[in-house]
């Protein structure tokens, strides 16, 4: 898991541009008078070079479409443009708000907002996630935006996209439902390997069971209290477990190595400190359950839906204004 997130990271922020791309945060909610100078001579250039058809495409597929032969090898969907990529996009409104071209802004909002609604991800976990953090960018530009667009264009808007964006809490939960049993299933692809397949079908279920019932423990809690004291005392008790048994976690760590599909698999314990074992270790069923309940969960998957939380209702506000 912790691999998924920094994979998702260096997607993300990929960058090909030749300004800061730092300051893009800030230029997506600022007077174009006040945007990186390097980056409006990148806009200016790309605007007399056709920036919203160059732009646009991307947007109109935000991810690709795995086949099932890609989806059964546990590819992932690839990201078609970056979290800067829709960062210049949301700066070059500013310029348009500075040439009084704010006609234009709306279209760029719709394809944008359309093609995250209808993007067919497969419900992949690098994209709920992309989609959260991007959803945020857009709608923090658009809200600044607003104050610049006429009753034509916020009412084109609303007949393009009437609600915003169409995320809600339940595409989160039912990503991170199927993501776990993706993964889970790559576990069982190694365990066969090491293990007779009643053994490995019987130890995934239960880790199965065991992290879904962690999770929708934590998804239906309406209090960040009893959340919080449920991950102290779940990484503490992670904590107890691996010290108690670390020799048997340390050498299934290496077994899982020597018979894992992919040098990007989920299955590797890199964020605990192993010793290497040179002597073979008794593996119970137990402590293989254990071992992943505590790798397969991660504590970045309950802050991440708290995001999304403050996504939906950041749209909410959005789409209120729009109204109005």
């Amino acid at each position: 898991m912790k691999i998924l997130f920094s994979l998702l990271i260096s997607i993300m922020m990929l960058n090909a541009y030749d300004f800061n791309t730092s300051k893009l945060d800030t230029s997506i909610v600022s007077k174009w008078q006040d945007v990186d100078s390097k980056l409006q001579q990148f806009i200016i250039q790309e605007d007399k070079q056709g920036m919203k058809k160059k732009f646009f495409s991307l947007l109109k597929q935000p991810f690709s479409v795995l086949s099932d032969e890609e989806k059964a090898n546990f590819q992932i969907p690839r990201i078609n443009y970056t979290h800067n990529d829709i960062r210049v996009l949301l700066s070059y409104t500013k310029y348009l708000i500075d040439q009084k071209r704010t006609q234009e802004i709306a279209k760029i909002y719709t394809e944008a907002i359309d093609g995250l609604n209808h993007s067919e991800d497969g419900y992949s976990a690098i994209t709920i996630i992309f989609k959260i953090v991007v959803n945020r960018t857009i709608l923090k530009s658009l809200e600044y935006d607003l104050a610049y667009l006429d009753k034509k264009d916020k009412a084109m808007l609303l007949s393009k996209v009437p609600n915003l964006f169409e995320l809600k809490l339940e595409d989160f939960d039912t990503t991170f439902k199927n993501n776990t049993k993706s993964v889970i299933q790559e576990y069982k692809s190694t365990f066969i390997k090491m293990l007779p397949s009643d053994r490995s079908e019987q130890i995934a279920s239960k880790i199965e069971e065991k992290v879904s019932n962690f999770y929708n423990h934590l998804f239906t809690s309406k209090s960040i209290e009893e959340n919080n004291q449920v991950i102290s005392k779940f990484e503490k008790d992670g904590k107890i477990f691996i010290n108690k048994n670390l020799m048997q976690v340390s050498f299934l760590n290496q077994e899982l190595i020597k018979y894992a599909n992919s040098k990007y698999s989920y299955l590797y314990l890199d964020n605990f400190n192993l010793p290497k074992v040179t002597t073979a270790q008794s593996l119970s069923d137990e402590i293989i359950i254990d071992t992943f309940f505590y790798r397969a969960f991660s504590m970045s998957i309950y802050k991440i839906r708290e995001d999304c939380k403050k996504v939906i209702e950041l749209n909410k506000k959005v789409l209120e204004m729009l109204n109005k």
